[in-house]
């Protein structure tokens, strides 16, 4: 049998009633009658489909984690999966925090600076004219996988980050407009 850590406290895994999740991050599976921890070195291991930091926030939160969220760890160590270092953000909470020049160290930031995207990246797979051609379509309401499925040279990610302007920046849709008038 498996000791409890001090203060430890377990529930059963929401329709997974073979699975045990602790307060403090711990796995237990009973699959064929055994008792087993999972995650020993406190992994951000994956199961019944969810991260363990996921199961165990909606396990004492009795709260879901849905669409647009993400659970944060307080003190940046993704592996210390306990509810009380757990913290439920939206996506874009979390990006601004972990992304704010306090979070990012100078060479992470030196790096994120060289990052090229569009023309500037020298294996770009577009030109403009088919920039120009996706961001009509997105004006017009047609969805980026869709967009993608006419464009499959690049990734549907692709399309998107050009939809949010991480991509292709540069290129305005009245481009065409100027350029039909040279």
């Amino acid at each position: 049998m498996i000791e409890n850590l001090e203060n430890e406290i377990w529930k059963v895994v929401k329709d997974f009633e073979d699975y045990q999740v602790s307060s403090l991050g711990r796995i237990k599976s009973f699959k064929y009658g055994k008792e087993k921890l999972l995650n020993e070195n406190n992994s951000p291991y994956y199961i019944v489909g969810k991260y363990i930091h996921i199961l165990v926030y909606e396990s004492f939160s009795d709260d879901k984690v849905r669409d647009g969220e993400c659970i944060h760890h307080k003190n940046e160590d993704p592996t210390d999966n306990r509810f009380e270092n757990l913290e439920k953000m939206t996506l874009k909470k979390h990006t601004i925090l972990h992304h704010s020049r306090k979070l990012v160290s100078d060479s992470t930031r030196k790096k994120m600076s060289r990052v090229q995207t569009g023309k500037t990246n020298s294996n770009h797979k577009l030109n403009e004219l088919e920039v120009i051609n996706i961001k009509t379509l997105l004006k017009e309401g047609f969805d980026y996988k869709y967009i993608h499925y006419l464009y499959p040279q690049v990734s549907a990610s692709t399309i998107w980050d050009i939809k949010n302007k991480r991509s292709w920046s540069h290129v305005k849709i009245w481009n065409i407009i100027l350029k039909e008038k040279e």
